[in-house]
């Protein structure tokens, strides 16, 4: 009790010494406590954000696959080779015959491209489906109007060497110079009053390749059985569209691809403006909104393009008005002041995009509904496409914002199955199409189908006078494939799938069930692995153990600082109180009574800065769970879970706080103990001379 009392007074009696070591210690307190519970809070949504979105518990892939299961893929950018499970419907009775196993939902994680239309493509339908529908006046508008654009196409592809190295266009347009010609011709449009079906066909064929407004859509995607995909991720929803029938083969797009990729480039940079003022910003400070209206000022022919003479008359005075210029003033000059935006007026003209110009554009390449063909490169090298129904998009409930997230589409395996050339019934039927269109015969030999089928590849080449069946099957698969747009639902579960997700009854449980799953395979050689989701997320689960790193040494060092205060703290204390403590040796204080005094006066310290410290991070912690930590980008949205952070504390957090700054502390202050406990009791006798 009188260490305590002597400690508490020696505090007091050093005030300004103890308040900077009080300071010290609080501040490490609230580093250790908030930090700590930080990275486990991002560490929990992150888990949450994966297994309600896409990893499950845990991946399954085939025990041949030469990596690990990367679903967010490597640093580097490269994708996982996982092999492949070509029995499935046995590997997930299996599973779910395991007490914890909830569910097994099928998969197959790959690449594809959809190439998006343009404005001239879009055009040309529209006068086909006017020719057809016998609408004369329709016809005459959009007739005007597609010579336009192909007359401005023109002068974009003859200007093309002063705006980018584009060889492939160059080149093209060397080839077809006299095409561009005759479809700029009066000749071909004098033609198209009679004739407008094969003049549409030859526009149709020759020109539209060239439009410099083509888009090539990289898309991941996530094959799978969407109605059990749906049904087993919590926050899966489908956002425009419906879900992809029972049976039918399709596709759902994300929609934050949907918005940033497909939508018109001009409202989609608008958008992305209104986004950031919403968040607090402003147009002067954004350098991005700035470079986003400086290309929306450049860009307006793109606008002008899609525009008939109609919509032009419709458009221009109300701009004009807007603007207070006069009526006359060119459409383009119109539009580029309209589109130069800043903080006073952005919320106005923003508004008038969407009310008086948006309704006269293509604001969707691609829209829910639409087919598009999707093209992919087989295991043996060749290309497949396939075309499938857009039925809608789709996001995650709390990720919408968030590019890891909104990564992937959603199709079906039926469609994977036929793009990657893995047998299926449809596949069956189309090689027997072929052999009996090309008089081909019944079996193909084994090194032949290995190589359709990506198995391995050939080595020895075909006699010169024989035809090789394999390319007579490449050359017809290298078009959309006309196979069904149905299947049978029961085939989903069989065949082959890539990778598969488990969902877990309870995720507590985790390793007991993965050492379960073990056991099971060996047993029933199933020739699978297993990669939890943290293994699964890739990247993701590598950028927290950077933050946890990053956390930790910064404790180190500024634990190491805070020693070094501490301890330089004390040692000059002990010079100042060398008197006082020789004055105690001298009436009888043992050397060990001296060290526990330092002790407890440190100890007292440590726990009083602390305690505080605790109740400081505990109300800011308390606080941010309160309003929310925002997420500074997509990326960290994603690690929340959401667009903001609710961190919950603990008090495992706390203990773990108090242990270590009482540690550091204490340790801190054995070399000043030690030497203040060596003062002889004479020198308490001497002078301050």
């Amino acid at each position: 009790m009188i260490l305590v009392r002597l400690a508490l007074r020696n505090l007091w009696l050093h005030k300004v010494k103890s308040l900077v070591l009080g300071f010290v210690l609080m501040f490490g307190t609230i580093l250790v406590i908030g930090g700590n519970t930080l990275i486990d809070n991002i560490d929990r949504t992150m888990a949450t954000s994966l297994i309600d979105s896409v990893t499950g518990h845990l991946q399954v892939t085939s025990a041949e696959g030469e990596d690990e299961m990367q679903i967010f893929g490597n640093f580097d950018g490269s994708t996982s080779d996982v092999g492949s499970i070509p029995d499935f419907e046995r590997v997930q009775a299996a599973l779910l015959t395991l007490p914890n196993v909830k569910t097994v939902v099928p998969m197959a994680i790959e690449r594809s491209i959809i190439v998006s239309g343009n404005v001239l493509e879009q055009k040309l339908q529209e006068l086909r489906d006017a020719v057809n529908a016998g609408d004369q006046e329709r016809r005459q508008a959009l007739k005007v109007h597609v010579r336009r654009i192909i007359s401005d196409l023109v002068s974009e592809l003859q200007n093309v060497d002063a705006i980018a190295d584009m060889n492939r266009v160059r080149a093209e347009l060397g080839d077809k110079t006299e095409i561009l010609d005759k479809a700029q011709s009066d000749a071909l449009w004098e033609r198209f009053d009679t004739e407008p079906l094969d003049v549409l066909e030859f526009l149709e064929n020759e020109i539209t390749d060239l439009a410099l407004d083509k888009d090539l859509i990289w898309i991941r995607y996530i094959a799978t059985d969407p109605q059990l995909y749906e049904k087993t991720f919590s926050r899966f929803k489908v956002v425009d569209g419906t879900t992809i029938p029972r049976g039918k083969r399709g596709l759902l797009f994300s929609k934050f691809v949907f918005e940033e990729r497909i939508k018109n480039k001009t409202a989609r940079r608008l958008d992305k403006i209104q986004e950031k003022i919403d968040e607090g910003e402003t147009i002067e400070e954004c350098e991005d909104c700035q470079q986003w209206i400086k290309r929306n000022i450049k860009e307006v022919s793109s606008l002008l393009v899609e525009m008939d003479d109609g919509v032009r008359a419709k458009v221009a005075p109300i701009l004009a008005k807007q603007l207070g210029v006069d009526a006359d003033t060119p459409l383009r000059e119109l539009l580029a002041q309209f589109m130069t935006m800043d903080d006073s007026n952005f919320e106005q003209r923003y508004k008038a995009f969407y009310e008086d110009v948006a309704p006269h554009l293509l604001m969707y390449r691609i829209d829910v509904g639409d087919d598009v063909v999707l093209s992919a490169y087989t295991r043996s090298g060749y290309r497949r496409t396939d075309k499938v129904r857009v039925y809608g998009t789709y996001e995650f409930s709390g990720l919408e914002r968030s590019k890891l997230a909104g990564g992937f589409a959603i199709t079906e395996l039926a469609t994977f199955r036929n793009l990657y050339t893995y047998m299926t019934d449809e596949i069956r039927e189309e090689q027997a199409a072929i052999r009996d269109k090309y008089d081909l015969p019944d079996e193909l030999s084994r090194e032949s189908t290995e190589a359709l089928f990506g198995e391995e590849d050939v080595e020895d080449e075909p006699a010169e006078s024989e035809p090789d069946p394999v390319e007579v099957i490449e050359e017809s698969t290298t078009g959309p494939i006309a196979v069904s747009d149905t299947y049978d639902p029961t085939e989903l579960e069989k065949g082959v799938v890539l990778n598969a997700a488990i969902i877990l009854h309870d995720g507590e449980l985790l390793e007991e069930t993965i050492a379960a799953i073990e056991a099971l395979n060996e047993k029933e050689g199933l020739g699978i692995k297993l990669t939890t989701w943290r293994d699964a997320s890739g990247i993701v689960a590598k950028f927290i153990d950077v933050i946890r790193i990053v956390l930790y040494t910064a404790l180190f060092l500024i634990f190491a600082v805070a020693l070094v205060i501490i301890n330089n703290t004390l040692v000059m204390a002990t010079a100042e109180r060398t008197r006082e403590i020789g004055t105690m040796r001298a009436i009888g204080a043992q050397r060990r009574f001296v060290i526990w005094m330092f002790l407890a006066e440190t100890g007292a310290l440590a726990i009083i800065a602390g305690l505080l410290g605790a109740l400081i991070a505990v109300g800011l912690l308390q606080w941010a769970n309160a309003v929310g930590i925002p997420a500074f980008n997509d990326v960290f949205s994603f690690l929340f879970g959401g667009p903001r952070l609710y961190p919950e504390w603990d008090a495992i957090h706390v203990g773990i706080g108090l242990l270590t700054i009482a540690f550091v502390a204490l340790v801190s202050t054995l070399y000043p103990a030690r030497l203040a406990s060596r003062i002889a009791p004479r020198e308490a006798m001497q002078g301050d001379d």
